[in-house]
């Protein structure tokens, strides 16, 4: 029984290696593998795990049968020696006092090293010393019981249990700050109401303000759910990837309220913008033209985007903090020094547990973010005081940090201002404060409190990382946290502490916070406005980090036993949806709203459940980035909100934050209507039978590109064998975006309308305009540009050209002004396009200008295209925007237009059993001749895949 016992960890180990193998999603939408899908290329990245996780089980199952077997038979062998070597070990008092030495010093040694010991021990060796402390010390009590006729292990029970009956013991008392770190004073709690109008009179955001397109300042509130390490990553990716994009992002971000894990990423992002600001400064100010210049590029269409989810420097900085192993400081501290704990009879706080988790928050930061230099006592934003984080002048976030009483069973927060008019037995906001009302009330009355005035509030000092963490005690896993407070909110005034424990028993969401600060700062700010017009009107916009929805019913087992606690466990997840939803209902539009105030990301688990632990796997990091956002994903509703349900609300979002910020989500609205009216003139006839398999053509193309990516990658690794496995190992693989997808996709479906049959035509069309459009990313000539330099990259000979045509003229006219060119797109296309291709004015330059899958420009090109496509793009040039609208203008190109040297068409040359595509690509005409080798490769890859990809039946 021993030797099974003994297995019983390793084939434990081995059976969680088959659970963890991801399962394939049951499709609830033929679209959700499809290429460019988010499920799609998670599904892909996982795969590679499935027969690594069946490898690692059939080895573990082989140690477990080996190590069992080879147990026994040394245990044959040596029984009688073991047994005698036991009993003159174990059965002497004096060696127990050796082996209580030694676990003291393995629990010293844990006490001294919380975060470097368990970390560099791992989970498995923490508990393999654990078990050997335990038995060793089981082994002396059973024997002496049997010497001295004494029940030691009841008495030790007993022991330990009156301890904790009379709360001796209690070491679980929040950590607060040293007196080397502390505030010269006591934070004083403002009205939240006020401190927000003081944010909102910083002089740039006034400036913001000012501005035509912008006359309401956008606020944003986040509110970040709990979930243990995935829902601290999902919160952290988020915000650290929309500031990244958006550097203005953070002078409208007012509050992110937390709950549990959530609270932990929101402090982690904190931190991360902290060292941002004190490194470079808030040079990007509210009011700053081009306040997320990554989207602003990818909207125009004129370049291909590189490095598309390629991590900025926020994101990178978040994710290096919380890919940290913080489970393993927790199970140490856990099974040795809180364990120890239990037979003392008086609190010693170096053995909470708690303490390693928050330890290891903060070796993180030191390590991955480096000291504040903001700080002058070198830390970082996690190990100072709470309330360091936040300022009114700032553009960082104020941290709420949601937590429960476990006394009252009330919503504590952790806020740096104050978020009620009163502290009374009554509310159900308790503030986690020190408050000067010394009344009995238990109710506020609103005459007595006018006149006496609100009570003052005083913070509790504490670091940062020890209040987020405040936020995240689920017991038994983290202790309920001991906190002395005098705030009748917290009722008995004579006992002076509280027990707070994970926010996500009363609502995980973090929404009812979020609310009640949203109607507190309404209502200031539309007094002050009474009283000063210069105080700018208000957007509030809430966003949601959040996952799932209402409980379903999975069992009705053990109907007597078990539904008292389904009905609890049920009852308390069901609460952060009811707020959501009382979220999406009481965030009420403004008079000049033109999308929905309300928004929510979805994180899923479609393949596993995210672990609710404090130490996440690399793919998990990439399923949570995968959901956090992909602005060039979006495929907005009327809304502008994600219309696809196999990729990301997140997407959408920060698309809408985009065009909050600039003040453009009323043209962006109007640009939809316009799209869907375009999009339903070309996609109202019925569709046709596919003549390929779109998505295996799709997927065979993908292929062929990520092989491209990963020999450019592999020629960087050129070398020694260790280089190129370096290489190797480091090469992430690439994967079609939705939107490269969904263009190719539509060409497919224009290439089913046609009469045309011949596939070498469809194999030259695709690689002709994968190749010219830098893989379906660039469907518009570039025609803004930030530096002269740049702009002479593009368009240095026509501009050469141009000044010396204008210097003959009589007057001559001078050279043109490259600077004015700048910023300004239509500029360009004015100089460079004016009395040519049959534009006759200023209007015509832009309206007309170089765009779609293959580009055509100027008002002659259009109404050609209006003729041979049969839709007028003379009144509608901007219907080239639409994918089918583009697709079917680059068949009417190839199709029909002759070459430039006879009246055949070059797209003949390619129609034999031999097609000479270099030809075809030579005597293209208004298009490109060049990179012919290339063309032929990619020809000769089309058509393979083409062949590869025959249309489905019965379709």
């Amino acid at each position: 029984m021993p030797i099974l016992l003994g297995m019983l960890p390793i084939v434990a180990a081995a059976l969680a290696q088959l659970a963890s193998i991801p399962e394939p999603p049951k499709a609830s939408s033929e679209n959700m593998l499809e290429v460019g899908s988010i499920i799609r290329i998670q599904a892909l990245e996982l795969e590679t795990n499935k027969f690594a996780l069946r490898v690692m089980a059939a080895v573990l199952a082989f140690v477990a049968v080996t190590s069992g077997i080879g147990t026994w038979l040394i245990g044959r062998r040596t029984a009688v020696r073991s047994a005698w070597a036991n009993g003159q070990y174990f059965s002497r008092p004096v060696t127990l006092l050796a082996t209580v030495t030694i676990i003291t010093v393995i629990a010293t040694l844990f006490v001294e090293y919380p975060v470097a010991l368990p970390q560099w021990l791992g989970i498995f060796g923490i508990i393999a010393i654990f078990a050997f402390c335990i038995s060793s010390f089981v082994i002396h009590m059973t024997l002496l019981t049997d010497h001295y006729k004494i029940t030691f292990f009841p008495i030790l029970l007993i022991f330990s249990a009156l301890i904790a009956a009379f709360n001796l013991n209690d070491n679980h008392t929040a950590r607060s700050l040293d007196k080397d770190h502390q505030a010269a004073a006591p934070s004083i709690l403002k009205d939240a109401g006020d401190v927000f109008i003081d944010w909102l009179k910083r002089p740039d955001r006034l400036a913001y303000a000012k501005r035509p397109e912008t006359p309401r300042y956008p606020v944003f509130i986040v509110t970040a759910q709990g979930g243990g390490a995935y829902a601290a990553y999902n919160a952290a990716v988020f915000l650290a990837r929309m500031q990244d994009l958006c550097p203005a992002f953070r002078h409208h971000l007012f509050a992110v309220s937390s709950v549990s894990g959530g609270s932990i990423g929101a402090a982690t992002f904190a931190a991360a913008l902290n060292v941002d600001m004190s490194q470079t400064g808030a040079a990007q100010q509210a009011g700053a033209p081009e306040s997320c210049p990554q989207i602003v590029r990818f909207l125009l269409k004129e370049r291909a985007i590189q490095g598309l989810g390629k991590p900025g420097i926020i994101e990178q900085r978040v994710n290096d903090v919380l890919e940290a192993d913080f489970l393993s400081p927790l199970v140490g501290a856990t099974l040795f020094p809180d364990f120890t704990q239990a037979f003392i009879p008086y609190p010693v706080p170096q053995f909470d547990r708690a303490r390693a988790i928050e330890y290891a928050l903060e070796a993180a930061g030191r390590k991955k973010l480096g000291d504040d230099a903001s700080s002058a006592k070198g830390q970082t934003l996690l190990e100072q005081d709470y309330f360091a984080h936040w300022d009114s002048q700032k553009s960082s976030p104020a941290l709420l940090l949601n937590a429960t009483d476990a006394g009252s069973g009330k919503r504590v927060v952790i806020a740096p201002f104050q978020l009620t008019d009163s502290q009374k037995f009554n509310d159900e906001l308790c503030q986690l404060a020190d408050s000067t009302d010394t009344s009995d009330a238990e109710i506020q009355d609103p005459i007595s409190a006018k006149a006496e005035g609100r009570p003052t509030l005083t913070g509790v000092a504490l670091p940062l990382s020890t209040a987020a963490f405040i936020s995240a005690r689920f017991p038994w896993v983290s202790p309920a946290a001991t906190v002395a407070i005098n705030n009748p909110c917290f009722g008995n005034r004579k006992i002076r502490k509280v027990r707070l424990v994970d926010g996500g028993y009363l609502d995980n969401s973090g929404v009812e916070t979020a609310l009640d600060l949203i109607k507190k700062i309404k209502a200031s700010a539309e007094t002050a406005r009474d009283k000063d017009a210069s105080i700018p009107q208000i957007d509030i916009h809430l966003i949601s980090l959040t996952g799932g929805d209402f409980p379903t019913r999975s069992s009705f087992a053990f109907d007597d036993l078990l539904e008292p606690i389904r009905a609890l466990m049920s009852g308390r997840e069901a609460r952060a949806y009811i707020a959501l939803n009382r979220a999406k209902v009481s965030m009420v539009e403004s008079a000049v709203s033109t999308s929905a105030s309300f928004q929510r990301t979805d994180l899923r688990s479609i393949f596993y459940r995210l672990p609710l632990g404090w130490s996440l796997s690399a793919k998990t990091r990439a399923i949570i980035g995968h959901e956090s956002g992909r602005y060039w994903d979006c495929e907005p509703g009327s809304s502008y909100v994600q219309t696809r349900p196999f990729l990301s609300n997140s997407d959408c979002i920060q698309m809408n934050v985009h065009f909050r910020i600039n003040g453009s989500m009323g043209a962006a609205i109007d640009d939809l209507k316009e799209a869907k009216k375009f999009k339903s003139d070309f996609v109202s006839e019925a569709n046709t039978s596919p003549k390929v398999d779109h998505e295996k053509l799709l997927g065979c193309y993908e292929e062929w590109w990520d092989g491209q990516q990963k020999e450019a990658w592999n020629t960087r690794y050129l070398g020694s064998t260790r280089a190129r496995l370096i290489g190797s190992l480091s090469y992430q693989h690439q994967y079609f975006s939705y939107y490269q997808a969904e263009q190719i996709r539509d060409l497919l479906r224009e290439w089913d309308r046609l009469n045309e049959k011949n596939l070498n035509v469809l194999a030259y069309v695709m690689a002709a305009l994968s190749l010219d459009t830098s893989e379906f990313r660039r469907v518009a000539e570039v025609m803004s540009f930030d530096t002269v330099a740049d702009l002479n990259r593009v368009w240095g000979k026509d501009l050469t050209a141009i000044d010396a045509e204008n210097s003959h003229k009589n007057p001559p006219l001078p050279p043109i002004d490259r600077k004015i060119l700048l910023n300004n797109a239509k500029q360009p296309a004015r100089v460079v396009w004016q009395n040519k291709f049959g534009n006759k004015n200023n209007d015509d330059t832009w309206n007309y200008r170089s765009r779609g899958l293959f580009q055509i420009v100027g008002r002659e090109q259009y109404a050609r295209m209006t003729k041979w496509v049969g839709y007028d793009f003379i009144s509608n040039p901007d219907a080239i925007w639409n994918r089918r609208a583009s697709a079917r203008v680059a068949f009417a190109h190839y199709l029909t237009w002759p070459s430039q040297s006879s009246n055949s068409r070059p797209i003949d040359l390619i129609r034999g059993d031999k097609p000479d595509w270099a030809a075809a690509r030579v005597k293209n005409t208004d298009g490109e001749h060049d990179n012919v080798d290339e063309i032929v490769k990619r020809s000769e890859m089309f058509a393979g895949c083409i062949r590869a990809a025959p249309p489905l039946s019965g379709r």
